[in-house]
């Protein structure tokens, strides 16, 4: 109830405040400058939500003020600070100019972001880039949902003074563009990217902002490419495991390399103990610890490798140990190749590389081949620049369609043109390769930063059916998604270790005894 006196007496203030500088071009000029100084200001008096109709009575009308929480509070001040920090001189820049935000849902954020955006547009001419999963979440029309009608709808609200021409005009005429809001010559802009592996390769931006982080695909290839297009970048989610690119960020943050906000649902008045106990009635346990608890570490059922988690270990290429690489192809480019670079040491695999592309076949073994692409994105090209100077490997593939015909050849011979010759398993079962996969998941020694392929082992999954469906087929075969290609290659790559236990090892442990002064046995004590 306090809360609602508070937005009835807002409404006040900004009908007075409006209705006088109507009248009076020196405070227009006074408010300008008041909200150019302070972003909270221009939240308090100027920017509109649409009413939750859950939580704010219909007494209101459908536009309401955006009233802020006073943890909404703290986090536009600590992120304009943020925005605005990398813009001193180098010596006054005494805070990180990235910022992590963790959060329970319906905190908020999206409308905060929203608003952020357009006061960094209008008062500090700055061009921002919006990054976010699917297309659909980020411009439909007539859908306050998606994030550009927010802020076309804060856009119409705000007084005709406030607003440049061309702005104005962006929202009201057919200077409305898709997914875009900017000036003709483009200097001042709001830009919106999908999850892609190629975002963002071109431009410059002063701030960044990655929507639900934990749940984007090539999440660390856009981050590396990001990361040289602006000096300030937002990561901002729900969790979803730890295995991630942003749980990476957030060891960052937690190390105080990040600015850090935690956002529980606590903090939101609206949200009661009452509430609470409503909310998780219907829900299953992963969902509560995930979208209200904010935690990471939890037990999902249908996930493929329950056994998995994500080790922390520096591996490093060893010209000494045996080299496998292990490859799930693409099939005219519907889906990415999937390539994973293996080291056995002794009873371990490290999982030194792992990377994704997004090319033909015939590109995939040229640059397996050492033959570099020019169509290689920031995280392939670092991929390709480390394997280049590694020996010679033995290459694993698909062993269900490395012969099936591919234009007027098979992917068998593709890679055969390039002296490459593709080895497969043996085991043509899906759930035995899984079941193998699985007794020996332990033996994994995976590089932290490969938060790509740690993500996808962590969320493979199998499809999710109630107790009362009335589907009666066993459930054997994984959910098809992002989480398959990089699963996919790890399967083949175990089932083939597990069925070649080759000579050559041997040969070649005893080759790395020789060149070092200790016995292989300290040498596993000092790694």
């Amino acid at each position: 109830m306090e809360f609602l006196q508070l937005l009835e007496k807002n409404i006040l203030e900004r009908a007075k405040i409006i209705n006088e500088s109507e009248k009076d071009d020196s405070m227009k000029s006074l408010l300008i400058a008041l909200c150019k100084k302070d972003p909270v200001s221009f939240f308090k008096y100027f920017v509109f939500t649409d009413r939750n109709k859950t939580l704010i009575p219909e007494r209101f009308w459908n536009n309401v003020p955006l009233l802020l929480f006073p943890y909404q509070e703290e986090f536009v001040k600590d992120s304009w600070d943020t925005i605005i920090m990398w813009t001193k001189p180098i010596e006054e820049r005494t805070e990180p100019t990235d910022m992590f935000s963790e959060k329970s849902r319906q905190m908020g954020f999206s409308w905060i972001f929203a608003g952020l955006q357009l006061y960094a547009l209008i008062f500090h001419n700055m061009k921002s880039l919006y990054i976010s999963k699917k297309a659909e979440e980020v411009d439909k029309s007539g859908d306050i949902k998606s994030h550009f009608e927010k802020i076309r709808f804060m856009i119409r609200y705000l007084p005709k003074w406030m607003l440049p021409v061309w702005l104005y005009k962006t929202v009201w005429t057919e200077h409305n563009k898709y997914m875009n809001i900017s000036r003709w010559d483009g200097t001042w802009c709001i830009i919106w990217e999908s999850a892609n592996p190629n975002a963002w390769r071109w431009g410059t931006f002063n701030f960044v902002i990655f929507d639900e982080m934990a749940f984007m695909e090539y999440a660390q290839s856009i981050n590396t490419a990001v990361s040289s297009t602006t000096p300030c970048r937002f990561f901002n989610s729900t969790p979803n495991w730890e295995g991630n690119e942003y749980y990476r960020m957030r060891k960052l943050a937690i190390q105080q390399k990040l600015r850090y906000h935690r956002c529980h649902w606590t903090e939101n008045p609206f949200y009661t103990l009452e509430w609470y106990q409503w909310k998780i009635k219907w829900m299953e346990a992963e969902k509560i610890a995930q979208e209200l608890e904010i935690e990471y570490n939890i037990a999902i059922e249908w996930r493929v490798y329950k056994e998995y988690k994500s080790w922390t270990y520096n591996n490093k290429y060893n010209d000494y140990l045996p080299l496998y690489v292990s490859i799930d192809n693409s099939h005219w480019w519907n889906d990415p190749h999937a390539i994973i670079i293996c080291q056995q040491d002794w009873h371990y695999w490290n999982i030194i590389e792992a990377c994704e592309f997004n090319c033909s076949v015939t590109d995939m073994a040229k640059i397996m081949w050492k033959q570099p692409s020019i169509r290689m994105n920031t995280r392939q090209l670092e991929f390709y620049n480390k394997y280049k100077n590694y020996k010679t490997p033995l290459f694993i593939a698909d062993p269900y369609d490395t012969y099936s015909t591919l234009n007027q050849s098979t992917i068998f011979e593709e890679y055969q043109k390039v002296w490459i010759f593709l080895n497969i398993p043996s085991n043509r079962n899906k759930q035995e390769q899984i079941m193998k996969t699985r007794a020996n998941i332990h033996r994994l020694r995976v590089n932290e930063d490969l938060t790509d392929f740690n993500s996808a082992i962590l969320n493979a999954r199998y499809p999710q059916y109630k107790e009362w469906s009335a589907r009666t087929s066993a459930i054997d075969l994984p959910i098809h998604d992002f989480t398959s290609h990089f699963r996919s290659s790890l399967e083949y790559l175990i089932t083939f270790l597990l069925e070649n236990v080759a000579e050559e090892q041997k040969i070649e442990r005893i080759a790395y005894e020789r060149h070092n002064p200790i016995t292989w046995e300290l040498q596993l004590v000092y790694n």
